[in-house]
């Protein structure tokens, strides 16, 4: 996934803040305020079921291993997914699949988990 992800916060990080367009310069202060001003927050708002969720999305995009991964049925399933994809956090346009919406999510949700 792109560092933008057609946010518009992303744009204005890389091209207003970085003038030289060294963009391998403000990786990491970019991916410091997406953490501390959005995803903590939408971390800590996520139920149990949705955190287990987007953690075993960070193993695979296929619905059928997500659920596997996190032990849960169809129907148990089936919610979480509605209201994540509701809260914007990911997306399941293409049959079968989820995907993160949210620019180095992924890398976020597998950095809790490691404990780093």
């Amino acid at each position: 996934m792109s560092l933008l992800a057609g946010y518009v916060f992303n744009l204005h990080f890389l091209t207003f803040r970085n003038p030289e367009h060294d963009y391998k310069k403000v990786y990491d202060e970019y991916r410091q305020l997406l953490e501390e001003y959005v995803y903590d927050k939408l971390w800590s708002e996520m139920s149990a079921k949705e955190r287990l969720i987007v953690s075993a999305m960070t193993e695979t995009d296929e619905v059928s291993k997500i659920q596997s991964l996190a032990k849960m049925g169809n129907s148990a399933f089936s919610p979480y997914r509605r209201r994540l994809i509701k809260k914007g956090i990911v997306r399941g346009e293409e049959y079968g699949k989820l995907s993160f919406t949210l620019p180095l999510f992924r890398e976020y949700v597998r950095d809790l988990y490691r404990g780093l």
